[in-house]
């Protein structure tokens, strides 16, 4: 067996390379994680969203823009209200939309009818 490989800067570069292994590693798992988290919460957002839709229907409140039910409905989710057939028209409408998804506080929303039905996720 040579001792070649184990020469002063060969062991450098190696060192460089475990270490650097490492890093990208870890970076994958920390995304791998927090896109698990913001998941965590789908099914209690859908619920809050669609609860929202009804207490705003009971207060009476003007929804045929479909509005922006709440801007944090779950932690990383929003609350949105569409048209069923979307209507572009009306739901791409910046002031329909909710302002922390288009920011990109929240990266997750839930949309709901006019009906509070469920319409989808994303």
């Amino acid at each position: 067996m040579s001792l070649d490989r184990f020469k002063p800067g060969k062991i450098t570069v190696y060192i460089y390379v475990v270490i650097i292994c490492l890093i990208i590693g870890f970076a994958i798992l920390s995304y791998v994680s927090n896109l698990n988290k913001a998941y965590e919460y789908k099914d209690e957002a859908i619920s809050k969203c669609i609860s929202e839709c009804k207490i705003a229907i009971g207060k009476g409140e003007m929804l045929a823009s479909g509005p922006c039910l709440s801007e944090a409905i779950a932690p990383g989710w929003v609350c949105d209200m569409v048209s069923v057939p979307r209507n572009n028209i009306v739901d791409n409408q910046s002031e329909n939309q909710c302002q922390s998804y288009k920011k990109r506080i929240n990266k997750h929303f839930v949309e709901v009818s006019k009906n509070c039905e469920f319409v989808r996720t994303n």
